[in-house]
Order: structure tokens, then C-alpha cells, then sequence
């Protein structure tokens, strides 16, 4: 009895770790698959921006059919915070696709990565909260290593 215990915990702890592990490959794969589909296709940044919004609004639109969803009524101080960052999303994608076209995969998908930089400084800035010193020091760090990791700057 004792025995099958202990096989049970093993079994249920390799496929935590196989869950694990498809997981992280999964993530890897959406994280870089943009790039390299920016990259095959030939359409300009714009293009491929919104292509990606097309592909988004097909899907969540097919969610909300799905899950029987009514449309969500908004007032006017959150249609402007809809639209402001809906703009702020375009032009990342759009500089992302610019990035991927005129470098490769690897330099766009650094690029990509650097959000945590930018949250560091803007989140003080836009929520009202103290600046950390602990995230001003990790965005320096990951500038650096991004300096380190890019192939060649131009």
C-alpha cells in the first residue's frame, strides 16, 4: 500500500513537470511566432498590423458568439481609454513589424521583451505610485543585456 502511495506521487509529479515543460514550450512558441510570420510575409508593418487586429476581432468575436456573451456597453471616460490605448498597442505592433522587417527575428523579438523597461517608468508616471529603485536598477540591467545580446547597433 505504502508502495502504490509513493508511485502515485511520483506519477503525479512527471506529469507536472511534462505540463510544465509543454507549457514553457508553448509560451516560447507564441512569443516568437510573430516575429518570424512578420518576417515570412510579405506585407508592410502597417499591413501586418492590422492583419493582427482582423485576426483578434474575428476571435474575440467568435468568443462572445461561443459563450453566448451580450456587447458591453461603455461610457465615454472608457471609450477613451479604449481607444488611447488601442492607439499605444497599434503603434507597438506596428514598430514591432518594423523592427522584424528591417532586422531579424532575434534583434525584433529583444526589442519586444524591453516592456518591463517601460513599465518601470511609466507606471510612477500614469498610476501615481513612488518610483523603485529595485525596478529602475532590473530596466538598467535589461537594457544592458539587450546591449550585450544585439548583434550590432546601426
Amino acid at each position: 500500500m505504502k508502495k502504490t502511495a509513493i508511485m502515485i506521487k511520483i506519477g503525479s509529479e512527471m506529469e507536472q513537470k511534462k505540463k510544465g515543460l509543454f507549457l514553457a514550450h508553448l509560451a516560447v512558441l507564441l512569443f516568437g511566432l510573430p516575429g518570424v510570420i512578420g518576417k515570412a510575409l510579405p506585407f508592410t508593418p502597417v499591413q501586418l498590423t492590422w492583419l493582427r487586429v482582423l485576426l483578434a476581432s474575428l476571435a474575440l468575436l467568435l468568443m462572445v458568439r461561443l459563450f453566448g456573451q451580450s456587447r458591453p456597453s461603455f461610457r465615454s471616460p472608457e471609450i477613451f481609454l479604449l481607444l488611447s490605448t488601442g492607439l499605444l498597442l497599434s503603434f507597438h505592433w506596428t514598430a514591432f513589424f518594423l523592427a522584424v522587417k528591417k532586422a531579424t527575428v532575434a534583434v525584433g523579438l529583444l526589442a519586444y521583451s524591453t516592456f518591463p523597461v517601460f513599465t518601470a517608468f511609466l507606471e510612477p508616471l500614469l498610476l501615481k505610485t513612488r518610483f523603485r529603485a529595485n525596478y529602475v536598477w532590473l530596466a538598467c540591467m535589461t537594457v544592458a543585456g539587450i546591449y550585450l545580446m544585439a548583434p550590432e547597433f546601426k
